[in-house]
């Protein structure tokens, strides 16, 4: 370990080692412009990549992100961490311990709801000896397609519902619907308008005939040319399967310029796990569950509205 220096703040090229690395070992679907993105929604001093960097060499070889949702107009602060990898040649020397003791022991966020998502094999580990011992309701399920398996004509399209382009309806809309299936206490606006406007995003938004939200779903780029559901939610199952159709069918060249479609919806959620074995023809891969995890108080959410969580590394439903 004394040949390990661990670098607080890291930059953009310190992130993109780390993309490199995961794609190479992991193949979990981030992307170098999740950096962007997320310091652009959180702000610089909401957002920190803790990095562990090998002196002898100055290679990267390990990190974990943290994020502080602020709290606005009511809501709660919620600290989440994410992307924690180690990179496999030093795995079991101590470095995923401490760069795990570092990121919570960050004193201006010590009497706060702390956040994650996790994996299986460590979800107890977090419980017992990190007090990560208050769960969701649900757990978020990983489905995994080949985009040779994906028809988005198989979906069904509601004809109640009207589908829109994120710049087509008036952004706070979309933010409140989002506050209420986070139940109320968290705000994620910043982050999400970061989101849905990304380049390598593909987003649409469901209105009923009263012109209110309904529904919004986005599909984002990762490494591998794998795509991300994240997330889409809906107040039924028919308008989910009529947004998931909608943005499937917006992005040019699916078939040719893809490898891998993910979906991540709650466990609880059926109908959800209906909605992929359709769009997948019964070829969808269960590849395990996740657990949110949290260190005060569950922030709890409805998970017959989750067909597909924002889950990925800064968020939890």
């Amino acid at each position: 370990m004394e040949d390990i220096e661990f670098i607080n703040d890291a930059g953009f090229d310190r992130w993109k080692d780390i993309v490199q690395l995961i794609e190479k070992s992991e193949r979990w679907a981030l992307s170098e412009n999740d950096f962007h993105w997320w310091k652009t929604g959180f702000g610089p001093s909401n957002l920190n990549l803790l990095v562990a960097v090998d002196k002898r060499t100055n290679q990267t070889v390990g990190c974990v992100v943290s994020a502080y949702y602020e709290p606005t107009d009511g809501s709660e602060p919620l600290m989440t961490i994410g992307a924690f990898f180690v990179h496999p040649s030093y795995r079991g020397t101590g470095i995923g311990l401490a760069l795990f003791n570092k990121v919570i022991d960050d004193p201006r966020f010590k009497d706060i709801n702390w956040g994650l998502d996790g994996a299986s094999s460590m979800t107890k580990k977090y419980a017992s000896k990190y007090g990560y011992d208050k769960y969701m309701d649900w757990k978020t399920s990983y489905f995994k397609i080949s985009v040779e398996d994906v028809e988005p004509s198989r979906l069904d399209k509601s004809k109640e519902i009207t589908i829109v382009g994120v710049n087509d309806v008036e952004i706070g809309k979309i933010l409140e619907y989002d506050f209420n299936i986070q139940g109320k206490r968290v705000r994620r606006d910043k982050v999400l308008k970061s989101l849905l406007r990304g380049s390598d995003c593909f987003s649409r938004v469901a209105l009923n005939k009263d012109g209110e939200v309904v529904g919004y779903g986005n599909i984002r780029k990762g490494l591998g040319r794998q795509l991300s559901t994240c997330p889409i939610y809906a107040e039924t199952p028919e308008i989910a399967s009529t947004l998931l159709r909608e943005i499937l069918e917006s992005i040019p060249n699916l078939k040719s310029d893809y490898t891998y479609l993910w979906l991540l919806p709650a466990d609880t959620n059926k109908a959800a796990t209906e909605l992929i074995q359709k769009l997948s023809g019964g070829k969808a891969v269960d590849c395990g569950v996740s657990y949110g995890q949290f260190t005060k108080s569950v922030i709890q959410t409805d998970g017959s509205k989750i067909f597909s969580a924002t889950v990925y590394a800064m968020s939890l439903a």
